[in-house]
């Protein structure tokens, strides 16, 4: 059957062929699987399928074995003879083939069975090919050629099996082939359904792919969690590694031909490279071989040797290995830079509802790490593909420089290599979870004690915090001592591997010069060039770690891509041009959540020049009527018009170029005060910036600081109070001298005297610009052209303040509940500072003097008792503060900080203070009854109390039978 010489050409073609096509079958067949095909769903009797499969796969790769074993015990048996090179490179190939296939469906749980069954239906076919040709070639078989077809006739009966197991598998259950799409779906991410490596599902993202400390694990389950999703709704990896072509003409030079050449040069130099490792140790062995010719004539072999040194100059940092680390570093920090300005842009265009919800520290994350694009497509274009390219040149000159059995070690010591590498860092990986977890919590109980020392020593817990810190040190030893023995094992398996595979190779090759078929020169290029072979065999074996953790990576930047912006300029739009300043809400409509609308049909107008106010309780929808101005959000049904403009139909630019805003939460940049205030007109001079802060009540205070207006104002403005933020808020907004103005409750942080400087200011800012005001404080908008009154989104009361008021609604009630509200706080806040206590009241009564004021020109017109009740109220509030100036004056500050309190104190049982104060006579009786009670006494005695200030107590009063009494 088999002869000393060799097999027949059809049958040596087929040896030499059929591992080959078998190991492309399966890997063709598992790249199409994770690319285009979701996993398989796990089914009831898969482990048993599973199981009955794996147990054949064995049985196979002993028939190979046994085969083998004949090779051996015959050339024993008959001497001079032995098996040709072809049948055993294919016996000891299918042996490796068929052991790694089957190590992979035994760590698989959940496998890809397509590639199995194809892979084990070619092996049959072709070993039913081979044993047709041996049959035919030799038809008188001795004992041994018998007992090899014997085992060949096994062989067939085995794959014939195996194909039948993974047919039968393949074939859906009957209840099973009506499932929706739904019920076929499931993670792609499976930690169970590995393929290329333990407990790896194909395709998978490994959970360990990227080690984190606890602070960011949340943070990468999470982006982890997104890809399995992404990953579900394309439908395999190809689909999901398509949606990252959209940052390709980002980082694509395609308008910069300098960087193009460059990367044109980097090929060039990777080529040269590839052809570097093999020339350089072929003349070493040509230097060999002329020394060993030339041993005894006293010739030097220059020539040879110059062109050596000069291939390891041209291969070193001297030549293109120094070109190529240039051009590189020139090409990364331009795509590098080219995907930052890019993620910048984006997420600036990106709208509100996008800012409103993103998490900083993520975002920023994923703009910084946009690095990982391209260091993916370095690590596959010119690392990855250029080691596969070393190892496809290594077997082929390796063949041609020996024989078929060299290159078989090759193959045999990859394939190795790589596995056991792949094997044991997955089983390392938990080890080294394992080990963080226990650093992280020896430093956090070190942190926590040495921090908290005081509680320590306070229940004397000293030797109690040693302990735990022994245990954590203890614990974070033993795991480390367990980590770093695997760590090592690691190293010491691929060390055996390669030294294994060079003493195999080493033996090959000087049995071949032995019998004069190869030089002695040959040995040495061997020699020189498995060293080449060790650097891509252990960067190929940690690719998969890297590019997973590169991936996470990417993941972020593209995730950020994917967002899209909800507000979207129409193509060709115009720039708006004001020219009054008319702005029309025509029936808006609005939701943040399609479930619960925000605002409802909101039609109102504002005139050029006027100011209008909006009121109403938290959640009503104020601000966000000025948000829609600003078009933060588009509006969901309705238009908003600036001088017949629809907002949509103009840019975004121009729209917020001629509105200022002043929050009610004011940002600054950690940059000086000057600086952010010119950042709302850049080409402003400091003249300007000055008249802006005087105009807004902070400039004496600004020049008070150290440095003055180079003084750093800190992250957001964190070293400026509140009240000097808001101001310098409003001095950017005068700066700007838009044409409109939103203030949205833009004196909420200011103090009383401040907030009369600033309202002055907004007098001034709002002169002959439409001005929308959100009130925080109700005073500061009685002067307002129109005041919208705002409840679950729509709008219920409209009107001018005294137009309001004379309605008796819920304008009413906002103004009393916050006048009670605002003098009972003050009143607790200035206990022993009666100045204080004077200032606020009367700053309090302000709303009420100028209604007054309002009110007695109507006197005709309204109920007469109106002007005389506010009056009276008005003249009780006042001798009420000049009673607390008096007790001032007294030398018993506890009682009198007492008798404040109960001067000022809005509780009901005080007849100023029953929800009437301010209003006219004929608005009491209605408030009184909506609030369903009448306070202590009738209207007509709090009244006439009112009137003689008798209804009000200082400490020297006691409460007596619901009213109050001298002592």
């Amino acid at each position: 059957m088999d002869t000393l010489s060799h097999s027949p050409r059809a049958l040596r073609l087929l040896h030499q062929s059929t591992p080959a096509l078998i190991a492309l079958c399966f890997c063709v067949g598992v790249t199409l699987e994770v690319a285009f095909r979701l996993p398989p769903k796990p089914r009831p009797a898969q482990k048993s399928w599973r199981t009955a499969a794996v147990y054949l796969s064995w049985l196979l790769i002993f028939t190979y074995a046994s085969e083998l074993a004949l090779f051996v015990t015959r050339s024993l048996v008959d001497r001079g003879w032995w098996a040709a090179q072809d049948s055993v490179v294919f016996v000891v190939a299918s042996i490796l083939l068929w052991g790694i296939t089957t190590l992979i469906l035994a760590d698989s749980e959940s496998p890809r069975w397509t590639p199995y069954v194809a892979s084990w239906i070619l092996g049959l076919t072709l070993e039913i090919a081979m044993c047709a040709l041996s049959v035919s070639t030799y038809p008188d078989p001795d004992r041994f050629s018998g007992a090899q077809w014997a085992v060949m006739i096994a062989r067939l009966a085995v794959f014939a099996l195996l194909a039948l197991v993974g047919v039968a598998f393949l074939l859906p259950p009957k209840e099973e082939k009506e499932q929706g799409p739904d019920e076929e779906r499931q993670s792609l991410l499976t930690a169970a359904s590995a393929e290329t490596q333990p407990s790896t599902t194909y395709g998978s993202i490994a959970e360990d792919a990227k080690e984190a400390g606890p602070e960011s694990e949340d943070d990468e389950k999470e982006v982890k969690e997104r890809q399995r999703q992404r990953l579900l709704d394309a439908g395999g990896w190809w689909a999901y590694l398509k949606s990252f072509f959209i940052l390709f003409p980002i980082i694509w030079p395609s308008r910069n031909r300098k960087i193009q050449f460059y990367l044109l040069v980097m090929v060039l130099c990777t080529l040269t490279e590839r052809v570097f490792n093999v020339l350089i140790p072929r003349q070493v062995g040509i230097i060999t071989n002329q020394l060993a010719e030339d041993w005894d004539t006293g010739r030097i072999p220059l020539r040879a040797i110059l062109i050596w040194i000069g291939l390891q100059l041209l291969n070193s940092r001297v030549g293109i290995d120094s070109i190529f680390s240039m051009l590189s570093t020139v090409v990364e920090q331009f795509s590098s830079a080219q995907l930052t300005k890019a993620a910048f842009k984006h997420v600036m265009g990106l709208s509100m509802n996008f800012h409103t919800e993103k998490n900083s520290g993520e975002l920023l994350k994923a703009v910084e790490q946009g690095h990982s694009i391209t260091a993916i497509l370095e690590y596959i274009f010119f690392e990855t593909i250029p080691l596969i390219m070393d190892l496809v040149a290594a077997f082929v000159y390796l063949s041609n420089l020996f024989d078929e059995y060299l290159a078989l070690t090759v193959v045999a010591l990859a394939v190795t290599y790589l596995y056991s590498t792949i094997r044991l860092t997955a089983y390392n990986r938990e080890r080294r979870r394992v080990f963080i977890d226990k650093y992280m919590k020896e430093n956090s109980i070190m942190y926590e004690s040495v921090s908290n020392w005081q509680t320590v020593a306070y229940f004397n817990r000293g030797a109690y915090e040693q302990t735990r810190l022994n245990d954590a040190v203890h614990e974070h030893s033993d795991s480390f001592v367990k980590y770093s023995f695997t760590y090592n094992l690691i190293f010491a398996t691929q060390a055996l591997i390669t030294s294994s595979g060079l003493l195999a190779a080493s033996l090959i090759a000087a049995y071949r010069i032995s019998q004069g078929t190869a030089s002695v020169g040959s040995f040495v290029t061997l020699v020189q060039y498995w060293g080449t072979l060790s650097y891509p065999l252990s960067n190929l074996a940690h690719s998969y770690s890297r590019l997973s953790s590169d991936l996470i990576d990417a993941e972020r930047m593209l995730q950020l891509f994917l967002t899209k912006t909800s507000i979207v300029e129409r193509p060709n739009a115009p720039d708006l041009k004001v020219e009054g300043g008319h702005v029309e809400y025509d029936e808006v409509g609005f939701a943040y959540d399609p479930r619960k609308p925000t605002l409802d049909t909101i039609s109102f107008e504002a005139k050029p020049g006027q100011t209008i106010a909006l009121v109403g309780e938290t959640g009503s929808g104020k601000s966000t009527v000025l948000k829609l101005l600003l078009r933060f959000y588009d509006v969901t049904s309705g238009s908003i018009r600036i001088d017949g403009q629809d907002l949509r139909d103009v840019t975004l630019d121009s729209l917020r170029e001629v509105v200022g805003v002043v929050p009610q939460d004011p940002s600054m940049f950690n940059m000086s005060i000057m600086e952010n205030i010119r950042y709302a007109r850049l080409d402003a001079s400091d003249e300007e910036v000055h008249a802006a802060c005087r105009a807004a009540a902070v400039h004496d205070k600004i020049v008070s600081f150290p440095d003055g207006y180079k003084s750093k104002v800190g992250e957001r403005g964190v070293k400026l109070s509140g009240g000097e933020l808001q101001r310098v808020a409003i001095a950017r907004v005068l700066l700007k001298n838009p044409q409109l103005v939103l203030l949205d409750e833009a004196t909420s942080a200011v103090d009383s005297a401040t907030e009369i400087q600033i309202q002055e200011a907004f007098r001034k800012l709002s002169k002959g610009r439409t001005t929308f005001v959100v009130a925080h404080r109700l005073s500061t908008i009685m002067d307002a052209d129109l005041i919208l009154v705002l409840e679950n989104g729509k709008i219920i009361e409209r009107g001018t303040q005294e137009e309001l008021l004379q309605l008796g609604g819920k304008y009413v009630d906002l103004w009393t509940k916050q006048t009670s509200r605002r003098t009972e706080s003050t009143a607790k806040n200035s206990i022993g500072s009666s100045d204080s206590l004077i200032d606020d009241v009367h700053q309090d009564l302000t709303g009420t003097v100028s209604l007054l004021e309002q009110l007695d020109g109507q006197s005709d017109e309204t109920d007469d008792g109106c002007c005389s009740n506010l009056r009276a109220k008005l003249a009780t509030k006042l001798k009420m503060s000049s009673v607390s100036a008096r007790d001032d004056a007294t030398d018993e500050p506890e009682e009198r900080s007492l008798g404040e309190i109960n001067m000022v104190s809005p509780r009901p049982t005080f007849c100023e203070d029953d929800g009437r104060a301010g209003l006219p006579n004929n608005l009491k009786e209605q408030h009184t009854e909506d609030n369903g009670r009448d306070p202590v006494g009738s209207r007509d005695e709090c009244d006439s109390q009112a009137e003689s200030g008798t209804a009000y107590t200082s400490g020297d009063e006691e409460q007596h039978s619901g009213g109050y009494k001298k002592k």
